[in-house]
């Protein structure tokens, strides 16, 4: 391992050399190296990995082997996907292997807490840290999957025969919503499906407001588990996404074995509700500000996303929401068409409505987690919302927000894999 270290070492001070030798103005030595090499991969026994993914681990040692420089870069050349900024990054191997020490049953030290708040890598053996980058990034792949609508971006973990679980984010997020769920779900067994949702961060966005329909929505999941050579999925929802999880579960039952829902009523429930509960029309005002034309998206990006920021820190616990998590949402948000996109969904809510289905009821068995203390949706609707299933169960998380599966993503977690695995 020491040796193919070095060999890492070696290898990159040559690319430079050629590159300066060359008289090139970029990093291209830095990126010839990165795509050819196979030393850190054949020493550790790990597969080879596709050009980007190299690169994306080995700009990752190299930052951490003092070419702060040339790793940072390589990361703001788009060489990777938009999912990670550098200190984003850094954060992510910071946070493993605390988790990898906590699994190994390490003791936790001082060094360890300052690893995790300052994210100082130099504490980290070199050969240690190649590991851990790997470990990590093999665990997560990206696709670009066809639906029948549009093309989504997906990011996927886990076996790929173990049971299919789909996650769905909500408003204004994107895949990065579950990304305290991704991995645990991985590491129980199953096969995690996390797309950006069709107008979000990385996937296909297009023009018309009709497109954003419930109906086109729900085809998405659907076609999604076509693609993937299943016949059915475990589906869950966050938010808007359990608006499609809902009404994928009511209108093609046949592709829901389970069904869990976070912080989000049945739309049955959701509809009466806004008919008839002053309460929850008031804090659905958002709702009707986004039927205008434009303005919204001008407002949500005045001031570097202001508002959506502001939105997601004031109603969260505090510290739910990190400065690199921020910093991840508003890089989703910057794609072009994004806003627009988001907010069409809203307008196609009301301006295109869905066909009423011949009937409410959710057939499959359900879960619906709710956190206490949502601000936009009152928990009076939670019950009814378990009335509409044949076989449902509620769960309050009491102090929990609208953002559950953030801040208390433990329960959350062991609540879902709990009832996936029940009979």
């Amino acid at each position: 391992m020491r040796s193919a270290w070095r060999n890492i070492d070696q290898n990159f001070k040559q690319a430079q050399l050629n590159r300066l030798a060359s008289g090139s103005q970029h990093d291209d030595g830095v990126v010839y190296f990165l795509s050819a090499a196979k030393t850190p991969f054949d020493a550790i026994g790990m597969p080879q990995l596709d050009y980007r993914r190299r690169s994306k681990i080995l700009a990752g040692l190299l930052c951490a082997n003092s070419h702060i420089k040339y790793g940072k870069s390589l990361m703001n050349r788009g060489q990777f996907d938009h999912c990670f900024d550098f200190s984003a990054y850094l954060g992510a191997i910071a946070d493993l292997k605390v988790l990898v020490d906590e699994k190994s049953n390490c003791r936790k030290n001082d060094q360890h807490k300052q690893l995790l708040y300052h994210k100082d890598l130099s504490m980290l053996p070199k050969t240690k840290l190649m590991c851990l980058i790997v470990t990590m990034l093999a665990s997560i792949r990206e696709s670009r999957i066809q639906t029948s609508g549009t093309t989504l971006h997906v990011v996927e973990a886990g076996p790929a025969d173990g049971p299919l679980v789909i996650l769905l984010h909500g408003f204004p997020e994107f895949w990065y919503a579950w990304r305290k769920q991704i991995d645990y779900l991985a590491d129980h067994g199953y096969r995690v499906v996390v797309p950006d949702q069709r107008g979000y961060n990385l996937s296909d966005k297009p023009n018309a407001i009709g497109a954003y329909g419930v109906n086109h929505l729900a085809k998405d999941v659907v076609d999604l588990i076509d693609a993937l050579g299943r016949k059915k999925a475990m589906l869950v929802g966050h938010d808007w996404g359990g608006v499609v999880g809902w009404w994928t579960a009511n209108r093609y039952p046949e592709y829901v074995e389970r069904l869990c829902i976070l912080n989000m009523p049945h739309h049955a429930i959701m509809h009466r509700s806004l008919r008839h509960n002053f309460k929850q029309l008031r804090k659905s005002w958002y709702i009707f500000f986004f039927q205008l034309p434009q303005l919204p998206e001008r407002a949500m990006r005045a001031a570097n996303f202001k508002m959506l920021t502001g939105s997601l820190l004031r109603t969260s616990r505090p510290g739910t929401f990190s400065k690199s998590d921020i910093s991840e949402y508003q890089r989703a948000w910057s794609q072009s068409a994004a806003l627009r996109s988001m907010v069409n969904w809203y307008r196609a809510a009301l301006r295109k409505p869905p066909p009423q289905l011949p009937s409410p009821r959710i057939t499959m068995p359900t879960l619906l987690i709710w956190g206490t203390g949502d601000k936009f949706l009152g928990r009076e609707m939670a019950q009814p919302s378990i009335d509409c299933c044949d076989d449902g169960r509620l769960v309050f998380i009491e102090g929990a927000t609208h953002w559950v599966q953030h801040e208390e993503p433990q329960k959350v977690n062991e609540l879902m894999t709990s009832f996936f695995s029940s009979v």
